[in-house]
């Protein structure tokens, strides 16, 4: 706050108003002719992603964005949108589909990735159960493990045990708990 009240000081001091943009309460973004519309459409949808892909989808100003509304858009929402540097515009809706596929396809692997270490820490228990009766604690222990090498590790050593106690003690799963 400026608290000087000196009219010989305050003579060279301007009077700046200060106009604050709140996007999340805009409802009508035309009234902004430059590309702060976009900039401003895209962070009031950042939180939302069908939202934003409502925004990108039906609007042909994201096809050829300015270069610097695109790192704008990087900057506020955090998204990571590539910008294109060969030209000066990018295309903010090819953009965000590659995102959106590149998520898909991450996503389908973690899922891929998940049903190999279910799978393995149920075939773990399967030989386990051959030799004894697994507790509920190494059961659960089992099943919560996600490292494939260790899951892969455990299966070998379940099928070769002779005892529940004996796989504990090689797999190092006394240690564990």
């Amino acid at each position: 706050m400026f608290t000087v009240s000196d009219p010989h000081i305050l003579k060279y001091v301007d009077n700046y108003h200060l106009h604050l943009i709140v996007p999340y309460e805009i409802t009508d973004f035309r009234r902004f002719r430059t590309s702060l519309r976009e900039v401003l459409e895209v962070v009031k949808a950042s939180g939302d992603r069908e939202k934003m892909g409502e925004v990108l989808g039906g609007n042909p100003r994201f096809r050829n964005l300015e270069n610097e509304a695109v790192s704008a858009i990087n900057t506020f929402t955090g998204l990571k949108v590539p910008v294109n540097k060969k030209e000066r515009n990018t295309d903010m809706c090819k953009a965000w589909e590659d995102q959106r596929l590149v998520g898909r396809m991450e996503g389908k692997a973690e899922g891929k990735a998940e049903g190999k270490a279910e799978s393995k820490a149920e075939d773990t228990i399967e030989f386990l159960k051959d030799i004894g009766e697994p507790s509920s604690e190494l059961r659960k222990l089992i099943m919560e493990q996600t490292d494939l090498e260790v899951l892969g590790r455990w299966v070998k050593l379940a099928a070769r045990a002779e005892s529940i106690e004996d796989f504990e003690k090689t797999a190092g799963i006394l240690e564990m708990v």
